[in-house]
């Protein structure tokens, strides 16, 4: 029989645990949601990673171009700010990156920046359109972002607001040079010429220790009735 003092220090120990953890958001935009072309790829076509790490002020994201394939490109990608919260305050450091392109321009600046008929959000990523400095296929990048002392994972883990009547998204990007069935167009370098806006359906936040303990300690808890 395990006593109650012991559950109740282990589930303690985990929650202590889960929070020098910290926080990680998953979003995964694989929704295309203007009309226009999808990327060919399976989804999620783009995926966005904010973690903490359990360091209040400080969240590492990573850009990845998960599933383009081909000629496709991003060149455009944005993001939310919980809405308490000052994006122009937002600093990014670039830790790392896979590829050859070009920095993107970054902005921050609350409800901004428009998606295509989708709403507005609060930080801009936008990446080249110059054939050798484009975001393309397998490539990512790595940024520390810092500037709010309160800031976590949790802080992007918000919907844009809502404008233009395509729905709202935890992030939205442009994908360009897409080949489609409807046009066999190519521009100046030989690349298709379809586009398309995608977005989020689901925003996944790993299982946390925290949830994890409750479910042990309550499994403890029946074996001793």
């Amino acid at each position: 029989m395990i006593r109650r003092p012991v559950i109740l220090t282990l589930l303690l120990f985990m929650m202590f645990s889960w929070t020098a953890m910290g926080e990680m958001i998953i979003i995964e935009l694989n929704y295309e949601f203007s009309g226009a072309t999808s990327p060919t790829g399976p989804t999620p076509w783009l995926t966005a990673i904010f973690d903490d790490e359990g360091t209040p002020g400080s969240v590492i994201l990573t850009l990845e171009n998960t599933n383009l394939v081909n000629f496709e490109y991003t060149n455009a990608w944005y993001l939310n700010l919980a809405p308490l919260l000052n994006p122009a305050a937002l600093s990014f450091a670039e830790l790392s990156r896979v590829g050859t392109f070009d920095n993107p321009g970054i902005g921050a600046s609350a409800n901004n920046y428009k998606a295509d008929g989708d709403g507005y959000y609060d930080i801009l990523f936008d990446f080249s359109e110059s054939f050798d400095g484009r975001f393309g296929a397998g490539e990512s990048i790595v940024y520390l972002i810092t500037g709010i002392p309160t800031l976590s994972a949790h802080s992007f883990n918000h919907q844009s607001t809502p404008s233009g009547g395509n729905g709202v998204y935890h992030s939205a990007a442009h994908i360009s040079a897409i080949y489609s069935t409807f046009s066999t167009s190519i521009d100046n370098f030989g690349c298709p010429e379809g586009s398309g806006w995608i977005g989020d359906t689901d925003v996944s936040e790993p299982a946390s220790i925290f949830l994890l303990a409750l479910g042990g300690a309550a499994m403890l808890r029946r074996r001793q009735k």
